[in-house]
């Protein structure tokens, strides 16, 4: 990309950065609270993205958060709701999604259970729970990732308020360690290496070849051991207009994370070619808080500035006649969200 910062090693980790979450959610818990008492509703957030059901909270589907995207710039996808194998393949080819395709639950949080399925020797041995609505997707092999955060201010002026470059997850061998115990011993992976693809787990007794340097996921998760780095400053303003182009044409969308892939960054700037893999409503964190160089207080500044962000938004919708949940309301729909 455009700055050397990009080229830092997966080995460099912060201390906070593998932190159980619950140290992040106390105290972002807290300046929710602070600020549900500003507004008088526990729920304020509900009131933000009136185009997104409990503005991407809880309860939401992600197949209906895509139809919102501009057909120029989303992939093809299908809900499927998970009964055999055989169901699974019609249904892909009916929606002419060929290999390699991305699967990942239709409510699903945080990158569990997301699988890229490459070809038939992968889609036979993959695990899915019955009767559960999947999303389907095309498989987008652009080389690079960001996730784009975004915010409406008080004053209705949509804004960029970060963007995490990812560095997907990929290891150099030397010529006389097995794979699995070079992942064993590296700081990143030590902890996260058996969530790596089943094509991953099914290498680990080969020795890669002295500076062979192997690609281990192209699933764009921290917790699969992809790096998130605060990639703000270093996307240009040409490529961030390209963005914000976009984004200001698709109404009742004030707070979330767009995650974007695209095949150059000069592709980018000059043509706007992207692809929005998903977007992440009310619920989605600021992820470049898990950029190695981030202090835990300065993460935890970050994360709670998004929340002042969220009641911004909410106050811009509220003299729109805007309204969040009660907290009956919420209740019902935290009810209904375990069901699913």
């Amino acid at each position: 990309m455009t700055s050397p910062r990009f080229d830092l090693p997966t080995s460099n980790v912060s201390r906070s950065e593998f932190l159980n979450p619950y140290f992040f959610y106390l105290p972002v818990g807290f300046a929710w609270l602070w600020y549900a008492m500003k507004s008088g509703h526990l729920m304020f957030g509900t009131a933000v993205n009136p185009r997104i059901k409990n503005a991407g909270l809880f309860n939401f589907s992600k197949k209906e958060i895509n139809t919102l995207l501009p057909e120029w710039h989303r992939v093809r996808s299908f809900t499927h709701c998970f009964q055999n194998k055989i169901s699974l393949e019609k249904a892909l080819l009916e929606n002419c999604i060929a290999f390699p395709f991305v699967i990942k639950p239709d409510r699903g949080l945080r990158g569990i259970d997301v699988h890229i399925i490459h070809n038939r020797e992968e889609f036979e041995s993959i695990t899915l729970r019955k009767d559960n609505d999947y999303l389907v997707e095309e498989f987008i092999s652009d080389a690079n990732e960001i996730g784009v955060f975004i915010a409406r201010k008080k004053n209705g002026e949509l804004t960029i308020t970060g963007i995490t470059h990812k560095v997907y997850p990929s290891i150099e061998g030397d010529g006389k360690t097995p794979l699995i115990h070079l992942l064993q011993k590296h700081p990143r992976y030590k902890n996260s290496y058996l969530k790596l693809p089943e094509a991953t787990l099914k290498r680990f007794d080969t020795i890669p070849s002295k500076g062979e340097v192997l690609s281990l996921s192209t699933i764009g998760n921290h917790n699969r051991g992809t790096m998130f780095l605060d990639g703000t400053k270093f996307y240009s303003e040409k490529a961030q207009h390209q963005l914000m182009r976009i984004f200001e044409q698709m109404e009742g969308i004030d707070y979330g994370r767009f995650d974007i892939k695209f095949p150059s960054l000069s592709e980018l700037e000059n043509e706007g070619s992207f692809k929005i893999i998903e977007f992440n409503g009310a619920m989605a964190e600021p992820t470049h808080i898990y950029d190695p160089s981030y202090s835990y207080f300065k993460a935890v500044g970050v994360y709670v500035k998004h929340i002042q962000l969220l009641y911004e938004s909410f106050q811009f919708r509220k003299r729109l006649g805007g309204r969040p949940l009660s907290i009956l309301e919420t209740y019902q729909q935290l009810k209904l969200h375990r069901k699913k």
